[in-house]
């Protein structure tokens, strides 16, 4: 099989691939751009597979890209290619669904620490001298913030990373309250949350 990497992938993955395909690569990170749909067909040219992140894929591309059945998308949902387009073509789309769902649910439990405990506010004032100017009591009493036990939060989809949020929060001592009209209440009760 002939495939085109048009991204990032971790230094294993390159030597995985290179043992059993011919593999041709554009790191867009590393490069620091995105090709152009020029310079992207002549990389794609006779391959079967791309696989890619972020990367944008056009419907021009797609319909020029004559050896093309399989697009691979590394990421949860394969906005950044004319997915109507390789329909059309009979081209393959698949993408990998809760593939950053740690880290976004991880990021999203640090903001919500953030703004309880006032953290950004507490950092700049720090930056700026004001502890120092107006003293530790000003500051306790400017940032003291709220303890996230006890506290109620309202999780709005309960898809892979709602879950993952849910999971962590819960180990906070926090009551969650979930809205999902997708998801059946069984599903959600079985989180301790409450639908």
């Amino acid at each position: 099989m002939r495939i085109f990497v048009y991204g990032r992938l971790p230094e294993r993955w390159r030597e995985r691939f290179e043992a059993f395909f011919d593999v041709k690569w554009w790191d867009w990170a590393k490069e620091g751009r995105f090709l152009t749909d020029e310079e992207l067909l002549e990389y794609i040219g006779d391959r079967e597979i791309i696989v890619l992140e972020s990367a944008p894929l056009s419907a021009a591309v797609i319909e020029n890209s004559k050896s093309l059945k399989v697009i691979a998308v590394c990421k949860g949902t394969p906005s950044n290619i004319d997915v109507k387009a390789a329909t059309q073509r009979g081209i393959i789309v698949f993408n990998t669904p809760a593939r950053n769902a740690d880290a976004v649910a991880d990021l999203t439990v640090g903001l919500i620490i953030m703004s309880a405990r006032s953290i950004v506010p507490a950092l700049q004032s720090v930056i700026q001298g004001d502890w120092y100017r107006r003293g530790p009591l000003w500051a306790y009493l400017a940032f003291q913030g709220f303890e996230l036990k006890g506290r109620v939060v309202g999780i709005i989809g309960f898809g892979a990373i709602g879950r993952r949020v849910a999971r962590r929060l819960k180990g906070f001592g926090m009551d969650i309250l979930v809205y999902d009209p997708f998801i059946a209440p069984e599903m959600i009760e079985a989180f301790q949350a409450n639908p």
